[in-house]
């Protein structure tokens, strides 16, 4: 049984840098997924992005 309580979401705006762990994963809003493998993901885009298993929103 996982008791875990879901992570609550960020908020950022278009333009901002988010760090990224090593092999991270980010899914955009219409879907795409990226494998990051190391560094920082650039936030283009309105919406809600996944980074990691955490909701990103971008406003």
């Amino acid at each position: 049984m996982n008791d875990e309580k879901p992570k609550p979401a960020t908020r950022h705006r278009v333009g901002d840098l988010i760090t990224v762990k090593p092999a991270g994963v980010v899914t955009g809003p219409d879907g795409t997924t990226h494998v990051v493998i190391r560094g920082a993901f650039y936030l283009d885009q309105v919406g809600t992005f996944i980074v990691d298993g955490t909701k990103v929103v971008v406003e």
